[in-house]
């Protein structure tokens, strides 16, 4: 609708331009087509620039789901010895109670709920899996609760971080944990929570193509979870080798 609005303006201000240069100041047809144009384009550039320069993000809070692949994972991290241990790690899991979090079973939430000023920066963070509030993105959890590998998200410099922690025993002890990224994140897949996709279309249209291709660069793909029939607001959902993400406002 604004985008309709925009335009309808714009062609009645061209109009009125062409009328004023044809007829009151006396340009030939040709010379009021040409002054036109460049009057109607300065004026576009006029109102991109201060819809770019006075234009306040809108921040909407949003949570982010991950779920690990937890077979792959596992298995080409060489995380569990075999088949066997991994029946043996879900038999564990299918006895524990429902109501008791699990990484495995869970993955990991958390929602978004406030951000540094004009930046994608998060401020405010509340987990979902344990119900209190920190100031960054930073969870591992515990894919057995007696110890071992942690799965786990951080905040990076281009958006999340998404890997594992690990420790090695060795004659003399236990070595500090070594974390290793598996996926990057990149932070432009949640811009839509800080700006309207009504706002500057064309430069919105070129930005998302952008974000998928960071998301394509960094081993991710976008797939649609949606089913017509059913009209619910989908989250959006991304997928890895070895994580699964998904998202939306709340």
């Amino acid at each position: 609708m604004k985008l309709v609005k925009m335009l309808v303006k714009a062609l009645a201000v061209a109009v009125a331009l062409l009328v004023s240069f044809r007829y009151m100041a006396g340009f030939s047809l040709k010379q009021s087509i040409v002054l036109t144009v460049l009057a109607v384009a300065g004026w576009e550039f006029c109102v991109y620039v201060q819809a770019t320069r006075h234009a306040e993000p809108t921040f909407r809070p949003f949570y982010v789901r991950v779920i690990p692949n937890w077979y792959e994972l596992l298995r080409d991290y060489n995380l569990i010895r075999d088949d066997q241990a991994w029946l043996e790690l879900k038999a564990k899991l299918e006895r524990a109670p429902a109501s008791e979090y699990s990484v495995l079973r869970n993955g990991i939430t958390f929602t978004v709920l406030n951000a540094e000023p004009h930046s994608f920066w998060p401020s405010l963070i509340y987990s979902n899996n344990h119900g209190n509030f920190g100031t960054k993105v930073d969870f591992c959890e515990a894919i057995d609760r007696i110890g071992g590998p942690e799965v786990c998200i951080k905040w990076g410099v281009h958006g999340y971080e998404i890997g594992i922690t690990v420790s090695n025993i060795e004659p003399g002890g236990i070595e500090p944990r070594k974390w290793l990224v598996i996926a990057a994140l990149p932070i432009e897949e949640f811009c839509l929570y800080w700006y309207e996709t009504e706002f500057l279309v064309q430069h919105w249209q070129e930005f998302k193509k952008r974000r998928d291709e960071l998301l394509e660069e960094n081993g991710w793909k976008r797939k649609d979870v949606s089913i017509p029939e059913i009209h619910v607001d989908w989250p959006d959902h991304i997928e890895h080798r070895y994580f699964t993400v998904e998202h939306k406002s709340i």
